[in-house]
């Protein structure tokens, strides 16, 4: 969730929400638009589209392409985009080139993940759609990176405007809020990318390019593919996945993390079967991260140093089991080799503190196979949940402290 809501909304009479009296923006579409309990998730719903955050990756209905036609607003029927700007970045969430029209959209500044990027909105509702990043192909050089639970998609007869799309961006401001960075190398790492966004802002106010060559000279069965992702992942291993998530919620530049299960086979990735011991899984977590602004080295130092015991054979505190094991499971050389140079750099520190050498398991991964949907997130929905207070809420604490240039402190926290 953004560190201030951008749109605040006066709480509108029933009559104008469709069946949802509690929806704090200020026009629906009509009585159908508002999630049906019996059909949508409407906990996703509020989560995405009123408070700001971000359905998990590879999850959304609308990742793939849906034929021709519009996209729009689940909140309010506003066009956003139409399906001859749309792209597969290979992030995990729809992605655009351009919005609908010049008037589709608004943009404005967040700092949820600990460093600014631009949030993406609805322009005739205020409703959260997702973020906008200086990475996408030509003729914009844009992605408009966008949940699907924000978006409806209409087949066919709507076409785009033909005019110059003029970007709607936000005014940053030059100072970083004090509240979201501290100081020293933090706060220059922070004033540099603010500055950053401030000048791509400048160079890209106009760009010569009309919607309705893009509809006529694009296919939704032969979409742009992006050369290369902005994000990356990591999946640790390191005792039950529940505060190994909330740990890494908090550090900054992590898009997203989810708890599931790897080294087994997908026939047997589920709870009752992983914890009867009867297969190779680990309980893990996928996490989703930006590499420029923490890397897979750091996210390593953070699990051995501050999140898990890495000493502990198929145990850890208060859980017994091989599938509670410590284990790293990379993708790739490079993951390989750089967890194997942080386990023999942070060796001395581990063993100072616990008096044992770390057990950690080093193997690669073949799948990840996300958890149960009651796994996901179970911390921060159970914050006064006995085992969480007793075993995980204080690794938030342990992180801030060992390593506090790349702990989020602007995230709100589970309230106790």
């Amino acid at each position: 969730m953004s560190m201030t809501n951008p749109f605040t909304v006066p709480t509108a009479p029933p009559s104008r929400l469709g069946n949802d009296p509690s929806c704090r923006l200020g026009r629906c579409k009509d009585a159908r638009n508002c999630p049906n309990p019996d059909t949508e998730d409407k906990s996703l719903f509020q989560k995405v589209c009123i408070n700001s955050g971000t359905e998990r990756a590879y999850t959304g209905e609308l990742l793939e392409p849906q034929g021709t036609g519009v996209y729009k607003c689940s909140c309010c029927g506003q066009p956003l985009f139409h399906s001859a700007t749309k792209f597969d970045s290979k992030t995990g969430w729809p992605s655009f080139y351009a919005p609908f029209n010049s008037s589709a959209v608004t943009e404005d500044v967040d700092f949820d993940i600990g460093y600014p990027r631009t949030e993406v909105k609805c322009a005739n509702c205020g409703a959260h759609l997702g973020h906008v990043f200086p990475d996408g192909p030509a003729p914009t050089g844009d992605r408009y990176c966008i949940n699907s639970v924000c978006m409806d998609f209409e087949h066919g007869h709507e076409q785009h405007q033909d005019h110059v799309h003029e970007r709607n961006t936000p005014a940053i401001s030059s100072v970083a809020p004090a509240s979201v960075v501290g100081g020293g190398d933090d706060r220059e790492v922070f004033q540099a990318l603010l500055l950053q966004l401030q000048q791509r802002q400048q160079q890209q106010q106009q760009f010569p390019f009309t919607a309705a060559t893009a509809t006529a000279s694009s296919s939704s069965n032969n979409y742009y593919v992006a050369p290369e992702a902005t994000t990356t992942t990591a999946v640790f291993a390191g005792g039950c996945f529940w505060g190994v998530e909330l740990a890494f919620e908090f550090v900054k530049g992590v898009v997203d993390v989810r708890s599931g299960y790897a080294g087994g086979t997908a026939q047997n990735a589920d709870y009752k079967t992983v914890t009867s011991g009867r297969t190779n899984h680990a309980e893990a977590v996928e996490i989703v991260f930006d590499p420029s602004v923490v890397s897979f080295k750091d996210l390593l130092r953070i699990f051995f140093l501050s999140v898990h015991d890495p000493t502990t054979l198929n145990y850890q505190k208060p859980d017994t089991g091989r599938w509670y094991r410590s284990a790293v499971f990379y993708a790739g050389a490079t993951q390989r080799r750089e967890a194997e140079e942080v386990i023999r750099a942070v060796t001395g520190e581990v063993i100072q503190e616990y008096g044992r050498p770390i057990v950690t398991e080093v193997t690669a991964l073949s799948e990840f196979y996300p958890a149960e949907a009651y796994h996901q997130d179970f911390a921060t929905r159970n914050p006064t949940h006995a085992y969480i207070v007793a075993w995980d809420l204080h690794k938030l604490d342990d992180v801030q402290e060992d390593f506090p240039a790349f702990f989020n402190s602007a995230k709100a926290r589970p309230a106790r």
